[in-house]
């Protein structure tokens, strides 16, 4: 089933898309920026490895439930892999702070309004970037009536290479 760039459906996508990655953003922005007030107010770096790791799971869940994948097995499979991956991280994150009592990368931004802000404002950039396969995956307007061998052959690399991640990083971190 082909279309041409200018049919419903592609457009339909297209805005799908764009809906998603503005679910991401502001869900990132908001969950950092939060967090941030609470940080920077508190005087604190303990939040912003779990906050980062956070935005991930909620991400994950907002872009599932509000993608137009939510009946596909790929959105539910990929979405799961980040949210594992997501809680893996964060655990070990905090365990890891609490352990280490504070991160001694921060002493000198902490205390500095601005350069912690931008600090938290490139933790979200960077997770809404690094979900970005999430976005289009939940958001594609693919609806899977019929499995090819192809479909099956990316997917199962795909969830592959996913869950191989989690494995290496969670082998990486001990």
């Amino acid at each position: 089933n082909t279309h041409s760039p200018h049919t419903p459906r592609t457009l339909f996508s297209l805005t799908l898309m764009w809906s998603g990655l503005f679910y991401a953003a502001v869900s990132t922005f908001g969950l950092n920026g939060l967090f941030f007030v609470v940080a920077v107010t508190l005087q604190t770096d303990k939040l912003t490895d779990f906050t980062y790791s956070f935005s991930f799971i909620i991400t994950a869940i907002i872009l599932l439930l509000n993608g137009d994948s939510i009946n596909e097995a790929h959105a539910w499979i990929g979405s799961l892999i980040v949210i594992a991956w997501g809680t893996r991280l964060l655990l070990y994150l905090v365990i890891r702070i609490h352990k280490m009592g504070r991160d001694q990368r921060f002493d000198k931004i902490r205390t500095d309004t601005a350069r912690f802000a931008r600090f938290w404002a490139i933790q979200a950039i960077a997770v809404v970037i690094i979900s970005l396969p999430l976005v289009v995956l939940n958001n594609s307007g693919v609806v899977v009536h019929e499995r090819s061998s192809a479909r099956w052959w990316t997917e199962g690399v795909g969830w592959a290479i996913g869950v191989s991640g989690v494995v290496i990083e969670t082998v990486a971190d001990q």
